[in-house]
């Protein structure tokens, strides 16, 4: 799935950074597991704090992020630029309703076939 196609499913979703990510999107990732071309959700100081040991690698495998709009405006300028490293940022207003809304499309293509 294309970045546009993503942000179609949830209307609420703001594109911050990189809105011509040309890239599929494979999966949704979590931190016990980044997978390449996800995306990972952030929702507040303590997932950051989760996430930052992993952010190199996250880079390499090309994560993007989606994290809640309140708690980026309010991120100081230091966790800013570390997570703008990363290869594409939306903000949310709503994280537990973006994850169920994009889950979907993720659990539709995964299982797809399977009852045919």
């Amino acid at each position: 799935m294309k970045l546009n196609e993503l942000l179609k499913f949830d209307l609420t979703l703001k594109l911050v950074k990189n809105p011509e990510w040309p890239e599929e999107i494979l999966a949704i990732s979590a931190l016990d597991g980044l997978y390449e071309n996800s995306f990972i959700f952030i929702k507040n100081g303590k997932f950051l704090e989760k996430f930052l040991p992993h952010l190199e690698l996250a880079r390499k495998q090309k994560l993007g992020l989606i994290i809640d709009e309140k708690f980026y405006s309010l991120t100081n300028a230091e966790f800013k630029a570390q997570i703008e490293t990363l290869p594409w940022i939306i903000t949310s207003p709503n994280i537990p309703l973006s994850l169920t809304v994009l889950s979907k499309p993720f659990y539709d293509l995964k299982t797809k076939g399977m009852n045919t």
